[in-house]
């Protein structure tokens, strides 16, 4: 038991060295004299496995200390300990949530090991849970974004992208906690197995949509949010995803009366993203893609569209020399600078895809049924 951390929060100083005295041979014991102590010891030297907080203290009381700790450590069980003219409250604590376990001074010592013993094995079980469920979330992941390579190569480069330029605009941004974004990033395109190959072409390069085409492509961020919202965990993803498409003024999809910061700041963060993406891919130059996007400033949340505008007027020194190589020089991680194309014409990548080897066996695999054009233009990088 000792491997795993507890914290007792009491006012009186007595009461904590008498609770040490007993519990540290069985227990690895830090103590707090107030709950804002607490919260910093916790923050400090976390994590810790079961909380154990008396209720009457000056300032924050003991149900509020609980409530935040829930709210910022979730994992970690919380327990009270209360007199008994404070047990109507306690009662309250453990119906609304906050408290796993409520003891009443004086509390016996076997009571109090075992009440703690028992919070450190719910503690033990949540991790191992968590554990689980982020392998199980990785797992399935992974499956889609490479069904999605798959079956529709230009979404999943597309999506590459946009993870890539999220991962900048996080950073630029200050963003702590980026994981349920860059997941949205990566999954943000799945809806896209939906959309005709000649719409996609359409997209790209500016063409007006017909009726029936743009209803599919607005069809897509719903599809995709369900599909992920179906998943345990990923309730926060599937809505960046339901509005990735959606303008800052209240335009685009889905058609709602949701607009400004009602809008996930995640999904305002994917639209920026997927603009400069589609916008580079018709001009082939980030300043290009920028100019378009202030035509309309009003789709886009200005202090991420400052983030954006900061990153491509700080990359302008850097250039991108285009190189010509064969199928067989294509490696993993290059950037395509042009289109790719078979022998008669047909398309088959759009520039500005990332190589991955699903693609360069799809390439082989077009070159012996129906030949593809040569040298393959792409751009040098650092490790090319």
């Amino acid at each position: 038991m000792k491997e795993y951390k507890v914290l007792l929060v009491d006012d009186e100083i007595n009461v904590l060295q008498a609770l040490v005295r007993h519990l540290r041979k069985d227990f690895h014991i830090t103590t707090a004299l107030s709950a804002t102590e607490g919260l910093q010891l916790l923050e400090e030297h976390g994590p810790f496995a079961v909380v154990l907080s008396d209720l009457r203290m000056p300032g924050m009381d003991g149900l509020k200390f609980l409530s935040k700790v829930r709210e910022r450590y979730p994992e970690t069980v919380r327990m009270m300990l209360t007199g008994h003219a404070d047990l109507s409250a306690a009662i309250e604590a453990i119906n609304s949530g906050q408290v796993f376990r409520f003891m009443v001074k004086p509390c016996s010592l076997e009571n109090l090991r075992s009440n703690l013993s028992e919070g450190i094995e719910l503690y033990k079980l949540r991790q191992a849970e968590k554990e689980l469920l982020e392998k199980t979330l990785k797992g399935a992941i992974k499956a889609m974004t490479e069904i999605l390579e798959l079956i529709n190569p230009e979404a999943f480069g597309r999506s590459s992208r946009i993870g890539e330029l999220v991962k900048v605009l996080s950073q630029k941004l200050k963003i702590e906690e980026t994981w349920e974004l860059e997941t949205a990033a990566l999954l943000s395109q799945i809806g896209w197995v939906i959309i005709p190959p000649k719409v996609v072409l359409k997209l790209y390069s500016g063409e007006s949509l017909t009726g029936e085409e743009a209803q599919i492509y607005e069809m897509h961020p719903m599809i995709g949010s369900e599909l992920i919202g179906r998943i345990p965990r990923l309730e926060g993803v599937a809505s960046i995803i339901a509005y990735q498409e959606k303008g800052f003024d209240g335009s685009g999809i889905p058609k709602d009366a949701i607009k400004g910061e009602e809008i996930p700041f995640g999904a305002r963060i994917l639209k920026v993203a997927i603009d400069f993406d589609t916008y580079k891919l018709r001009t082939n130059k980030d300043m290009g893609a920028l100019e378009l996007m202030k035509l309309r400033p009003e789709r886009y949340d200005p202090m991420v569209f400052k983030a954006l505008e900061e990153f491509v007027v700080g990359a302008q020194g850097e250039e991108l020399t285009e190189i010509e190589v064969t199928l067989e020089e294509l490696k993993e991680g290059m950037v395509l600078a042009e289109d790719i194309r078979t022998k008669r014409g047909q398309l088959l990548l759009t520039r500005g895809n990332t190589v991955t080897a699903t693609l360069i066996e799809r390439l082989k695999n077009f070159s012996m049924s129906v030949g593809i054009k040569e040298p393959i233009i792409v751009y040098r990088s650092a490790t090319h």
